[in-house]
């Protein structure tokens, strides 16, 4: 017997008169994805058939005549809330918790949730914060599905309040929906300065995704990378620290920059608490990345050499006026010592000023001739009273009590 080709077989399945049992074999011996959509659309295939079919080729089954006749004779449970999952999402929704249930057959509810007519932001974020990754892409290779989900998205943008999640955009991400440029202003819109959080493994994907992307100069990866840097909490954060080198610092700068803008913006107006709390953590914390990469990482002989660079360094990034030695501004504040601070004594006045004004140099000092950090305090206090005025000076009085070392060379008023 000759062997039927694959044009064969894909008639066969595309035929309306074979028989159930027929397509229910091809379903099983076939591999091919056109054979297999043409089963699952064949209105002879029986219940267990779509049902196999469905995990694959979901909107092929729901546009099979036969579906609805299936649910009208048919006692299979299955069917039956597939239908009215496609009918009626959000009801679905709510009565299921938003899907989170552990349930084989639930993703193909979530699916049959995205692909129905009417599926809302609500229906298509929590149903993708329920789906993995990998069946996200399933459902988005079929154009009409995909297009629905990218207008909801859009239309998203457009609305107060916003449901998505971060959960939600970063699988939309990861699933080819949107481009960096778009998790950009989707992430942008739903910032709650450093409260928002995901899963773990979808953070740190679309996280080292984006550092990956940035790279390359990929349209709208830094933003992104800035906006989720923004927005997240700490512990987020922490989980890919590490993946944060020196050519990736601009974009935590400018999270940083953009914390201190709200911050400014803020002065003067009641805002909530939970939004200062987090504008200071968003500074403290992300300053204290700048440090672990430019300054922590050095040995002393490092530092010695690396005390100019580090300055360049955080000049380039914008953040002069930062207050790195300050533990309430920097997680890890960058502190001068001694040695160091004799080091500093032979640059230029603009980078003594630079380390004095903040705090690298500690907040008080040793009125001492001989100490390094106070002949430096000295000269940038003379420096800024020349050219800037006395409103400008790093002090304009002396407090006994700090001074916890009597010695010949103490200066006394």
């Amino acid at each position: 017997m000759a062997k039927i080709s694959n044009k064969e077989i894909l008639e066969i399945a595309k035929n309306e008169a074979t028989d159930s049992d027929t397509l229910k074999y091809i379903w099983e011996t076939s591999r091919s994805s056109k054979v297999r959509k043409a089963i699952a659309m064949n209105p002879n295939a029986d219940a267990t058939t779509l049902r196999a079919a469905a995990r694959l080729y979901l909107e092929e089954v729901l546009e099979n005549p036969a579906f609805e006749m299936l649910e009208l004779f048919g006692d299979d449970s299955w069917i039956n809330c597939i239908s009215k999952i496609y009918a009626s999402p959000t009801t679905w929704m709510i009565e299921s918790r938003r899907f989170y249930r552990i349930d084989s057959r639930y993703e193909s509810f979530a699916k049959a949730a995205i692909i129905s007519p009417n599926c809302n932001s609500d229906v298509l974020c929590a149903a993708m914060e329920f789906l993995s990754v990998t069946a996200l892409k399933r459902t988005f290779k079929h154009p009409i599905t995909r297009d629905k989900a990218k207008r909801i998205m859009i239309k998203e943008l457009e609305e107060t309040p916003r449901c998505f999640t971060m959960e939600g955009l970063f699988k939309a991400y990861n699933a080819g929906l949107i481009s960096e440029e778009e998790l950009y202003f989707h992430v942008k819109a739903i910032t709650i300065i450093g409260a928002r959080s995901c899963r773990k493994s979808t953070y740190t994907k679309t996280f080292r995704t984006l550092l990956a992307k940035a790279e390359t100069n990929t349209r709208g990866a830094g933003a992104a990378l800035s906006a989720i840097l923004l927005c997240s909490r700490s512990s987020c954060v922490s989980w890919v620290s590490y993946d944060i080198k020196k050519h990736h610092l601009t974009y935590v700068a400018d999270a940083i920059i953009s914390a201190k803008k709200i911050a400014n913006k803020s002065k003067g107006k009641q805002i909530h608490p939970s939004i200062k709390q987090g504008l200071s953590w968003v500074e403290k914390s992300l300053a204290g990345i700048v440090v672990d990469v430019l300054w922590n990482p050095l040995s002393f002989e490092q530092r010695l050499r690396g005390i100019e660079t580090f300055y360049n360094d955080v000049v380039k990034l914008g953040l002069a006026d930062h207050e790195w030695g300050n533990s309430k501004e920097t997680a890890h504040p960058m502190m001068i010592n001694k040695e160091i601070a004799e080091e500093l004594l032979r640059k230029p006045i603009e980078m003594k000023t630079f380390y004095a004004k903040n705090k690298c140099l500690g907040s008080w000092f040793h009125m001492q001739k001989s100490d390094a950090k106070f002949q430096i305090v000295e000269e940038v206090n003379e420096h800024l009273y020349k050219t800037k005025g006395i409103e400008h000076i790093l002090y304009n009085e002396v407090n006994l009590q700090k001074i916890i070392r009597i010695s010949p060379d103490v200066f006394f008023n």
